[in-house]
Formats: C-alpha cells, sequence, structure tokens
C-alpha cells in the first residue's frame, strides 16, 4: 500500500519544465527537511526513461536504496497542459458540485466530455456560495504522460504548480496563509494562487525567461523590449 506524500518518510519528486528535466529527493527529519539529492537533465539530452536511469531508477522501480521507513515518488504534469478555472457554486453536497462542475468545464472547454479528465476542489464558502477551482485536462495527453513517466514508478502525479504550493505551504505556510507565485521558465511562466497550502488557481502566460533576458541584455529593438515587459506585466 503506498503512503501519503505527507505520512512518508522521504521523497522522490520529479517534473520536467521548459528546459530540463528536474528531480529531488527529500527525507524528513526530526529538525525539518533534508535534500538527499537534486539532479537535472537538458529536454534534449534525453526522455523520461533516461532521465530515471540518471537517478537510478529503472522502469517501474523505486529507488534501490528505499527507505525502510516508506518512499514515495511523485512526479508534476507540465501546467501548460491543465487548464484552471474558478466558478461560484451553491453550496451544496459532493455530487451535486460534481454535476455543477462537470457542466461547466463541458461549456469552457472546446472538448467534448469523453475527452476530458476534470479534478476540483471547493474552497470556503462565502453568501451561500462555494467557489471552485476547476482542474481539466485532456485525456489521451495525461494517459500519454502516465506512459512516458513510468519508469519512475510515482505513487502520485499531480499538476507541477500543485507540488509548488505544498512546498511554499511547507515552508511559509504558518506565516503567509495566501500567496501568489510566480515561476518564470524559459519560454512560459506560471502563475499560481496559493490559499491554505491549495492550488486556487493558476494560469501559464506565453513569455519566459528568454523573452525577459533579451529585454534586459538589449537585444533586439527598445520599443519591442518595452512592449514584451508591458504585456508580461498586464498579463
Amino acid at each position: 500500500m503506498s503512503r501519503s506524500v505527507k505520512t512518508a518518510h522521504s521523497v522522490i519528486a520529479a517534473v520536467r519544465d521548459d528546459a530540463a528535466f528536474r528531480a529531488v529527493a527529500l527525507r524528513r527529519r526530526s529538525d525539518g527537511v533534508e535534500v538527499v539529492w537534486a539532479k537535472s537533465m537538458p529536454v534534449e539530452e534525453g526522455n523520461w526513461q533516461a532521465f530515471a536511469a540518471a537517478c537510478g531508477l529503472s522502469a517501474g522501480s523505486k529507488p534501490a536504496a528505499r527507505s525502510p521507513q516508506g518512499e514515495v515518488s511523485v512526479v508534476g504534469l507540465d501546467s501548460t497542459a491543465v487548464a484552471f478555472y474558478r466558478i461560484a457554486a451553491p453550496n451544496v453536497g459532493r455530487e451535486e458540485t460534481a454535476a455543477i462542475v462537470r457542466m461547466q468545464a463541458e461549456s469552457l472547454l472546446p472538448l467534448p466530455a469523453s475527452q476530458i479528465e476534470v479534478a476540483w476542489r471547493t474552497l470556503p464558502s462565502t453568501n451561500g456560495t462555494a467557489d471552485v477551482t476547476i482542474a481539466a485536462a485532456r485525456r489521451d495527453s495525461l494517459h500519454r504522460f502516465a506512459e512516458e513517466v513510468r519508469p519512475f514508478g510515482p505513487q502520485f502525479i499531480v499538476p507541477a504548480c500543485e507540488g509548488t504550493a505544498r512546498t511554499w505551504h511547507e515552508t511559509f505556510g504558518e506565516r503567509e496563509r495566501q500567496a501568489s507565485i510566480i515561476s518564470i521558465g524559459a519560454r512560459h511562466t506560471q502563475v499560481c494562487l496559493v490559499l491554505n497550502g491549495s492550488v486556487a488557481n493558476s494560469t501559464v502566460l506565453d513569455i519566459g525567461m528568454t523573452d525577459l533576458s533579451a529585454v534586459v541584455e538589449g537585444n533586439g529593438d527598445q520599443l519591442e523590449g518595452a512592449e514584451v515587459i508591458e504585456r508580461f506585466v498586464q498579463d
């Protein structure tokens, strides 16, 4: 039986961003969390299977030096593959809310229901309504991703922004109940609204470090650079 991330004594977490595959092994100690190792591989140099081998895993296996207290493997799904929405719904039971979410997702996404997978969570209700965060993705893309990351033998696959939210909460949650976290990648920027350790909303901007670095270094037309910064701020 797999353990939850919260109760496991050690965790391997992996993700692929615009530029590289990245993974980190963490071990819980009495005085906090220890980083056992961190590895990365440029995306042009391999795939998930090659990266798993570089991290000491074989296909579908756990690390050879598995902790006797239990270890879990978690893989983050690139958030560019997930669409997030927030809706207000009546403060009703779970089954009724699920039906509302499904109907809303079908109206928001230009795909038939048979081609999408939907997950959702309800945030604290106000004035008789509930704020609902919806995450939707193409079913075929999720199945393909699950096959690609099989070498890591993940017990959990979560949107990458969810891992960011949990990490933020673990580090700063006692002091900061709500935060907007901006993660700038090579070609995209992820903006994540975190509430009590969970993703309340998230979006991906089509501007990344490559665009911003070109502005800072003075490459290209000055007017174009100003437009890039203005678009980034507005987005």
